[in-house]
């Protein structure tokens, strides 16, 4: 989990770089025992933010079942999937 927060942190730098300055930056690491929520909500947050910023399509981060093995796998999919495609919008 702490690339995956290093990975918004990189998101963040170049979208702030290239002028955008309403994003948003929560805690991702660690991923807690308690309140996941909370965790789910701030990293939907972020992908919204940052596919609006690149007007990227997005996927629902925040309803996801982590205990069922392909809801989760389903969401690490698209997950990954929004992350590479703000990689490429952004050049990085």
């Amino acid at each position: 989990m702490y690339a995956h927060q290093q990975e918004h942190k990189r998101i963040l730098t170049a979208l702030r770089a290239k002028g955008v300055t309403q994003t948003s930056e929560f805690v991702l690491y660690p991923f807690p025992d308690r309140d996941q929520l909370r965790w789910m909500l701030g990293n939907q947050q972020m992908h919204n933010e940052f596919n609006a910023a690149l007007n990227l399509n997005g996927a629902d981060m925040e309803s996801v079942d982590l205990k069922d093995d392909t809801d989760f796998k389903v969401w690490l999919w698209d997950h990954y999937a929004e992350h590479r495609a703000a990689n490429i919008a952004l050049g990085i």
